[in-house]
């Protein structure tokens, strides 16, 4: 049987619109489902004159939609869509249109199927992209050093690098060095405090402070994990908003696979990021993404925050143990002998990260 449908639209509550043989093979392609399922002989000069127009231009003719309609006898269903079509100025306008343009064309009359256009395709989803380079063997909580949260974290960051090889990891983009790794595994304490003693020689910050600031922090990964504080594949890095910052987190981890130092609690307390989860395109090629969320890691045990999935609403806007606050310690006036600056000048109010580059 030919199949013929007066459609009623959810967009447009004022609108009915006809469809054929067309539209009828989009019709899971459309958000109108069909209110009025008419069926009529096939074997009728329109419904040859329809199917040829549907395998030809793929395209339907209203007229004989219409001539159809109006020819059906007074009783017949076709004659209820009579009645529809009297009741509906939109239509009334549709078929005077259709007159004029039969009345001034040499050839056969077409228009575009009117749904065609006037609800959006539903696209399929943007892609999900995630890696998390986490592994619990690999970390060492900074307790009982309560002032040993710079030295925990690039301890356990260095740990990290040395057990992902390239095999765990996607290929990365880019044309970023290669780097060659100094540090041996280790989760000791002994080695530590070895950290720590190290950052504290080498930072800004005064000495009466207890810890280390970010310089000394980034100095350490670099002199510990390659060798030489010059070495340059950790650099410590400022944003004037959260989501500049969030961004530079995920495009460090995703192009060098090495996880990121943040500096939390306000620039009072060092964590870091091991994973993320954006949607849209693939960070390690393109900055086209929204940041879903991360996988956070805390050096104080007592924080219970380890390999923790934090969302960007969390992340930005959560409890101070997870929030990833602005910087406002103003204790390391000291130039840092790598890039001449002070902390106070490059950091205060800002949000601050340890991140690799190579």
């Amino acid at each position: 049987m030919g199949q013929w449908y007066a459609k009623y639209c959810p967009m447009d509550p004022q609108r009915i619109v006809l469809t054929g043989h067309a539209a009828e093979r989009n019709d899971q392609r459309k958000l109108c489902p069909p209110i009025l399922n008419v069926s009529r002989p096939a074997a009728t000069p329109q419904s040859e004159t329809l199917r040829a127009c549907s395998q030809t231009s793929g395209k339907v003719d209203l007229m004989s939609y219409f001539t159809w309609i109006g020819s059906q006898p007074e009783g017949s269903v076709a004659a209820n869509v009579r009645r529809r079509i009297r009741s509906s100025s939109v239509l009334k306008a549709s078929l005077a249109l259709a007159t004029v343009l039969s009345l001034v064309s040499s050839g056969a009359v077409f228009a575009e199927p009117p749904m065609e256009g006037s609800a959006p395709e539903v696209s399929p989803p943007a892609p999900i992209w995630s890696i998390n380079i986490y592994d619990g063997s690999a970390v060492r909580y900074q307790d009982p050093d309560w002032a040993a949260c710079a030295a925990a974290a690039a301890q356990s960051m260095l740990n990290l690098v040395g057990v992902t090889t390239q095999a765990d990891l996607p290929p990365r983009g880019g044309s970023l060095p290669r780097t060659t790794l100094h540090w041996q595994v280790d989760t000791s304490f002994a080695v530590e405090e070895s950290i720590l003693a190290y950052e504290r020689q080498n930072m800004t910050m005064y000495q009466s402070s207890p810890g280390t600031d970010a310089h000394g922090w980034r100095n350490a990964l670099n002199y510990f994990g390659w060798g030489s504080m010059t070495a340059g594949v950790y650099v410590d890095t400022s944003f004037p908003s959260f989501d500049a910052a969030a961004r530079q987190t995920v495009r460090s981890l995703a192009k060098t696979g090495k996880p990121v130092g943040i500096l939390g609690w306000f620039g009072g307390h060092a964590q870091y990021i091991t994973g993320y989860t954006v949607q849209g395109e693939d960070p390690r090629i393109s900055d086209n993404y929204t940041i879903l969320g991360v996988f956070m890691t805390d050096p104080l045990g007592s924080d219970q925050i380890r390999n923790v999935y934090t969302s960007m609403d969390t992340w930005r806007n959560g409890p101070l143990y997870v929030r990833f606050s602005p910087y406002y310690h103003n204790d390391s006036p000291y130039r840092d002998p790598i890039d001449g600056g002070t902390g106070n000048s490059q950091w205060w109010g800002k949000w601050v990260i340890i991140n690799a580059v190579k």
